[in-house]
Order: structure tokens, then C-alpha cells, then sequence
């Protein structure tokens, strides 16, 4: 039998000082047994209010606010709390308060008011406020540091508990380069989705040091990265290892070429990535070795950008062959080797956390990434295998 209890009290009454009206206490008892539970029940609420000491509960001098009490619920003041930690890391992550109520679906105003009162309780000031938006304060940075990882460690909590019903739900985070999210981890994806659709995906394109970021700081399960220098905290499950190509339009000068030097391209007007990309590092690196300076048409943070300037066939783009197999099918870019000893071989990894355990959802996906490698490295090593038997024969 469930026993509820409702329960208000003065102001006075309550350590956590909110707002709440008063209203008489009853309770209906019709046994010993059923009193017991009833008394158990109050000291347990009243535990409850003892932990929201400093918490704002709801405003207005003549607000009304109820417990109930079931043995199975968390105290309200441990979700009060958790409330308070999520809008927090919502606003710090957005730089903006209306940016992290959309986000969470509230009132701007509901977002304002539970930070006013993290900060009243810490007595510490997390944010600069300004019309642009805002920014933590170093405080702010330190409590923020804190705070994330006890919302992480709470998802993990979650994603355990959904290992215990095998894949029927469950979420996968995945960090990976713009690239190949067009065209190759979609169709990995879906294939995936087809077998469990109740495994849900978020994704986010960034660069090759923003995914490993992503990794080291527990936002992402999974990463697919470029070029990415070694790290003891990182391991690589899976790598594809293809040279860099000179991307041109079918009507381009180049485009019948069937190989390019280096020397030839550091005149030629040109889209890039940005630095951050590893793929822009082994390109400047390759340049340097003809020019110390040279000047890109256009420097962006988007792949398909460059890939959309080469179309036009007034600039030239460099990416491997597995972030435009899409195009080359098409018709539309034309891929030329470069004979250059840095764009030889590029690496598209799959990495995850070493020490950090992945969901079951997580173990699932990475075994369908690992297979679509191994699926991309199969002609590769055939063709490595025919080569070297061609060898063999000749000094026989």
C-alpha cells in the first residue's frame, strides 16, 4: 500500500528560508502500522527540507509548495539541485541565457532565477553579465569544471542501467570530422539504426584537437579524427591510410593531370581549412617546402566549403578520396595525386577514451565502425598484397 503524505509549513519552520504558505498538517491514520509510516514519512520529508537549505523553491509570498512522499522518489531538494546544475551548465556552454532556456525548452526568466540562486547559495559570482551574452567568471570556470563531471558521471549512470536492457535504448556521442559526415557515417548510421532504433545518436562536426578535447574531457564516446598526433590517453581502434589528393573541377587545368608536384600548386588560388585542422597542418607543411609564406583564398572552418570552391574550377582544394567519394561518383571533382612525401599518407582514425568504459550502445556502434574500416582497408591491402607478389616474381 502507498502512503502519501501532504505537508506545508511556515517560513519560520523551515531551515531553507523560502517563501511557502502556511496551511494545516493532516494526517489520516487508521492503524499503528499506518501511523508509523505516516510519522516515518513526515521525518523523512522534513529531512528533505533540512537539504534545501538556500535553494529557492518557487517565488511569491503566497506560493504554495507540497511534498510527496513515495519511498521509491528522490528528495525534491536533490532534484532542485540537479535542476540548478543543468541550467547552469545549459547557460555556461551557450554563453547565453536565452540560447540555454530554448535549449531547455523554459521561460528565460525560470533559467535566471535558478543561477541568481546558485550563486546567492555559493555566494559567489559564476557569471559576467553583458548585452552580448555571458561569460563565467573564474569562478565560474572552476564550478563549471566540477559541476559537468557530475552530470556526466550521471549520464553514465543512465547509460549503465540501459546496458542492463540490451540495445532497446540508449545514446551514443560521436565527435567527428566534417569530412566524411556527409556521405560515410551516414550510411553507417542508418544501417545501424535499422537494427536498433531505439539507440539515439548526437553528433558533432569539429576539428581533429576539438574531437580529442571532446574525448579527454568526456563529452564524446566516440571519435573519428585526421592525422591525429599519438596521446597515451587516446587509443585508436581503427585507422584508413590514403594519400592527400588535389581536388579540381572536371574543367580545370589540372583535371587530366595524373600527377601534380607541389612546386606546381603553391601559386595556384586555393581553399583551406582552417589551422586547427589536421588536414590544413600537413598542407602548410607540404607548402614550406617551396614558399614560407603563402596566402589562401579562402581559410574556413568548413571542408565542404573547400570541397564547393574546387566545384567552381577557379581554385584548387586538398582532401583525401574518402571525404569525396560522393563527388568523384558524381562527376563533379576530379581527385589528382600529388607527388609529395607529407600528403602520402593521411590517417582517418576511429578513437575512443582509454580508460574510460563505453556503453553497450557504444560497443555496438564501435564494432559496426570497426567493420566499415576494415571494409575500406580490404582493397588496400589486397592491392599492397599483389604488389608485393609482383616483387617477389621479379627477383625469381
Amino acid at each position: 500500500m502507498r502512503t502519501i503524505v501532504a505537508v506545508s509549513a511556515t517560513r519560520d519552520a523551515l531551515p531553507c528560508g523560502a517563501d511557502i504558505a502556511t496551511k494545516p498538517r493532516q494526517t489520516h491514520v487508521t492503524s499503528p502500522q499506518h501511523e508509523a509510516t505516516a510519522v516515518d514519512a513526515l521525518l523523512r520529508i522534513r529531512h528533505a527540507l533540512s537539504l534545501a537549505r538556500g535553494l529557492w523553491i518557487t517565488p511569491g509570498d503566497n506560493a504554495r509548495f507540497f511534498l510527496y512522499f513515495h519511498p521509491a522518489l528522490a528528495t525534491i531538494c536533490d532534484i532542485v539541485k540537479l535542476i540548478s546544475l543543468r541550467y547552469f551548465n545549459e547557460v555556461a556552454a551557450l554563453g547565453s541565457i536565452r540560447r540555454a532556456a530554448e535549449q531547455l525548452h523554459v521561460a528565460p526568466s525560470a533559467v535566471s532565477r535558478q543561477i541568481a540562486q546558485l550563486e546567492r547559495d555559493l555566494d559567489m559570482t559564476l557569471f559576467f553579465r553583458s548585452k552580448a551574452g555571458v561569460q563565467l567568471t573564474n569562478a565560474g570556470e572552476v564550478y563549471w569544471r566540477q559541476t559537468r563531471r557530475v552530470l556526466l558521471d550521471l549520464t553514465h549512470a543512465r547509460q549503465s542501467l540501459d546496458d542492463m536492457r540490451g540495445l532497446r535504448r540508449g545514446e551514443v556521442r560521436l565527435y567527428v570530422i566534417e569530412g566524411i559526415l556527409f556521405d560515410f557515417v551516414p550510411r553507417i548510421i542508418s544501417a545501424f539504426h535499422a537494427r536498433y532504433p531505439g539507440i539515439q545518436f548526437t553528433v558533432h562536426t569539429a576539428s581533429t584537437d576539438q574531437i580529442v578535447a571532446a574525448l579527454m574531457e568526456r563529452e564524446a564516446d566516440i571519435g573519428l579524427t585526421f592525422n591525429a598526433a599519438p596521446r597515451a590517453e587516446i587509443q585508436v581502434i581503427e585507422e584508413f591510410i590514403e594519400p592527400v589528393s588535389c581536388l579540381v573541377a572536371p574543367t580545370h587545368r589540372f583535371a587530366d593531370a595524373s600527377l601534380l608536384k607541389m612546386s606546381s600548386l603553391v601559386d595556384e588560388p586555393m581553399a583551406l581549412a582552417e589551422s586547427s585542422f589536421g588536414l590544413r597542418q600537413i598542407v602548410e607543411k607540404a607548402l614550406r617546402r617551396y614558399r614560407n609564406s603563402f596566402a589562401p583564398v579562402i581559410t574556413t572552418n568548413s571542408l565542404e566549403l573547400t570541397k564547393a570552391m574546387a566545384m567552381t574550377g577557379t581554385m584548387i582544394a586538398f582532401l583525401p578520396m574518402l571525404n569525396v567519394q560522393r563527388e568523384l561518383a558524381e562527376g563533379s571533382l576530379r581527385a589528382i595525386p600529388i607527388d609529395s612525401k607529407e600528403l602520402s599518407e593521411s590517417r582517418t582514425s576511429v578513437c575512443i577514451h582509454r580508460d574510460r568504459p563505453l556503453s553497450f550502445a557504444g560497443r555496438e556502434f564501435l564494432k559496426a565502425l570497426r567493420e566499415a574500416f576494415q571494409a575500406l582497408n580490404a582493397p588496400t591491402a589486397a592491392a599492397a598484397h599483389k604488389r608485393a607478389r609482383k616483387r617477389v616474381s621479379a627477383t625469381t
